[in-house]
């Protein structure tokens, strides 16, 4: 009780498994012969677990199993067994058949976990989850027994927090295809939304072939970062990164196409520029990967190893795909304080694209193996995919990855600096603030504006 108690107050967040649970000990005391009904009583009364299993298979198996290191005989088993499932019939905890392979099992346990852990979100959350997947399909909700009411459904939240998290394309586009019994007023809403965000993908194209065509003729190389998502969302902003040697030119240069609305001495490597015609998407300009004063990346590092990807006819230079995993995870972690399911599904893609020797050799970094590790984690749990098997150090509550996750960055940077404190009291700001209106500084709603 003690035990349960510490855990209840002080691992609340954590998910923590047992091998064996307080009703073992009854079973050992109704063998030993020191069980009445009133110890019987405090047992089967003991706090419940929020999931339990009884691993059964027949008496003959279970003595043959452990003959070697047991000397229990035959009838320990028959005895012992026939009190379990009584048990298990009782308290309602699900029986395993463990006669088959250990695969099998595991699969029907991580199953059950799996909704048990699911079904504690919001009829919301689980459509924003699951309609939002860009490889989404209706098998996903018929394992875990998943359906709605869509009448009742509060699609402002779910719209609101798509358009937030940059999967209102997706979410859309899955609804609007797989569901016919969505109520009128939102399949209307739906195809609004939709043509919003197709609105700003032609918005970036264009965007993008003023940039292409203004930098071409001055001979400045240059990458796009962190906008180009393997799947359609309505981007807000375009960020790229020239070398510093280009950098004045590159501003002079787009400056006869945009003006500057503001630049960053703190960040060194970053100008914000606002476009003067409404038709163009604002475009931050970079020389260089920083944030809170630490320069992660060089902008000619970032050029000597961009790869090209084809977008409607246009061929746009993207950092390799270690780069933008970097890029991602870290803005992630040090200036939004938080990662959004758009950008788990972006990071999620690039993985899966990763060499495993690169992969290996990533993982070394704290900062993206902690990273790699909740995409894995979130994924299986999420969506019961596998990945690649991130052996991390770095603690997080896993009843947190169903959410748009929040990081303090005091996690990975040496203490005592008192802007990295500042930092971190602006994170807890952020989350509490999320938690009370759900806001989220950086991911606004563009569509209601």
């Amino acid at each position: 009780m003690v035990e349960l108690l510490w855990n209840k107050i002080f691992n609340r967040k954590n998910i923590i498994i047992m091998d064996r649970y307080v009703y073992d000990f009854l079973m050992s005391w109704e063998w030993l012969g020191y069980a009445d009904n009133h110890l019987r009583w405090l047992y089967r009364h003991f706090p419940k677990p929020d999931l339990a299993f009884i691993l059964d298979v027949p008496p003959e198996i279970a003595y043959a199993r452990k003959k070697e290191n047991h000397v229990y005989p035959l009838s320990f088993y028959v005895v012992q067994r026939r009190r379990y499932l009584s048990l298990a019939k009782d308290l309602k905890i699900r029986i395993i058949n463990t006669e088959r392979a250990v695969d099998e099992c595991l699969r029907e346990v991580f199953i059950e976990f799996r909704r048990y852990l699911i079904n504690r979100l919001s009829d919301e959350d689980k459509v924003l989850l699951f309609y939002s997947h860009p490889r989404f399909r209706p098998s996903m909700l018929k394992e875990l027994n998943l359906c709605f009411d869509w009448s009742n459904l509060n699609w402002e939240y779910i719209v609101d927090m798509a358009v937030k998290c940059n999967t209102e394309s997706l979410l859309c586009k899955n609804l609007l295809r797989y569901e016919n019994g969505l109520p009128s007023q939102v399949a209307k809403s739906l195809r609004y939304v939709l043509e919003k965000s197709n609105e700003r993908i032609e918005l970036l194209i264009r965007t993008l072939k003023v940039i292409s065509s203004k930098l071409g003729e001055n001979n400045i190389p240059f990458v796009v970062i962190k906008t180009i998502a393997p799947f359609d969302y309505g981007v807000t902003d375009i960020d790229i990164v020239v070398c510093k040697k280009d950098f004045e030119r590159a501003k002079e240069t787009l400056s006869s196409v945009f003006k500057i609305s503001k630049s960053s001495r703190k960040h060194k490597a970053i100008t914000y520029q606002q476009a003067h015609q409404v038709d163009i998407l604002p475009v931050d300009l970079h020389y260089e990967i920083s944030w809170l004063g630490v320069k992660f990346m060089d902008g000619e590092e970032v050029l000597n190893r961009k790869r090209n990807l084809i977008l409607d006819r246009l061929t746009i230079p993207t950092p390799s795909v270690e780069d933008e995993i970097l890029i991602l995870v870290f803005h992630s972690v040090f200036q939004h304080h938080y990662t959004t399911l758009g950008e788990f599904f972006f990071i999620l893609s690039l993985l899966k694209q990763m060499d495993r020797a690169e992969f290996e050799k990533m993982v070394e970094n704290r900062y993206v193996n902690f990273i790699f590790a909740y995409c894995a984690l979130k994924e299986q749990i999420l969506y019961d995919e596998e990945n690649f098997q991130v052996s991390h150090k770095m603690r997080f509550h896993a009843s947190n990855i169903l959410d748009v996750v929040f990081f303090h960055p005091s996690k990975f940077v040496p203490k005592g600096n008192f802007v990295q404190f500042l930092d971190y009291l602006l994170g807890f700001y952020r989350k509490l603030r999320f938690r009370v209106n759900r806001r989220l500084p950086y991911n606004e709603n563009w569509i209601r504006k």
